[in-house]
């Protein structure tokens, strides 16, 4: 029984050993799915850029990185300590960090990350909320408030707004059968009808287009709890995301 006790004291050091969230096997094909730069996240497919690294459990690395034009293979070595990945290559050795599950790579100089995921979770990491799913009607009442958006290629967080002057007082008012839109100081009033076919909320004006057809918005509902709508502004489409107050 001692020597039972002893055993399990020493499983229990030893995971006390490993950090929180560190990856315990990393190996394996990462695929780059987006930049950070200056706090804005930018899709990696959306601005033409690609760029993969492959961990074999030999501790050697092939990496490709293509701009769309040109592409390059870097060979190298790898190691990890806890959650820093420590690459070499051409005798450069550089610190990655792994976190929640993802590579953090930080170009020296310029501060700009690439964030790489496993190559089978790489369709489904994006940081933009863009992840669709069938909502009751219920579940759009309320006071929503702009929370971020996406854009010419960006997507831009609240915290992000002031810098890169966007207005953020985009609320919607939304009641059964009527939806008011504030923003910039002025109201738009629109009827509603939710479909519980696709679980979206259609919002319509009095205004009907060249072909007699009324203006419809749809609202619909992201796996995060917000909602999104999308609207075309001065010939470009932007995405609203807005969370409820």
């Amino acid at each position: 029984m001692k020597k039972l006790i002893a055993l399990l004291m020493i499983l229990c050091l030893a995971s006390l050993m490993i950090p929180a969230g560190a990856e315990t096997d990393i190996t394996g094909n990462w695929v780059g799915t987006e930049i950070v730069s200056d706090g804005v996240t930018y899709r990696m497919a959306d601005v033409g850029m690609a760029f993969s690294i492959t961990l074999n459990p030999d501790g050697t690395l092939v990496s490709n990185a293509s701009d769309g034009e040109s592409s390059e293979e870097v060979k190298g070595t790898w190691s990890l300590n806890g959650n820093i990945l420590t690459t070499v290559t051409d005798g450069d050795a550089e610190d990655l960090k792994i976190v929640d599950g993802k590579i953090i790579y930080t170009t020296p100089g310029n501060g700009m990350s690439i964030i790489l995921c496993r190559e089978g979770d790489a369709s489904t990491a994006s940081s933009v909320p863009n992840k669709i799913r069938a909502a009751s009607g219920d579940e759009f009442i309320g006071t929503w408030k702009l929370c971020s958006l996406y854009a010419m290629d960006m997507y831009v967080t609240a915290d992000q707004f002031a810098a890169l002057g966007v207005d953020d007082d985009l609320t919607m008012q939304i009641q059964n059968g009527k939806v008011v839109m504030s923003f910039g100081g002025e109201s738009l009033e629109f009827k509603s009808t939710f479909s519980s076919l696709d679980g979206a909320l259609a919002m319509t004006t009095g205004q009907k287009d060249e072909n007699n057809m009324a203006s419809v918005i749809l609202v619909k509902m992201t796996d995060q709890g917000l909602i999104t709508l999308t609207m075309n502004m001065e010939d470009m489409k932007v995405d609203y995301f807005l969370a409820k107050q």
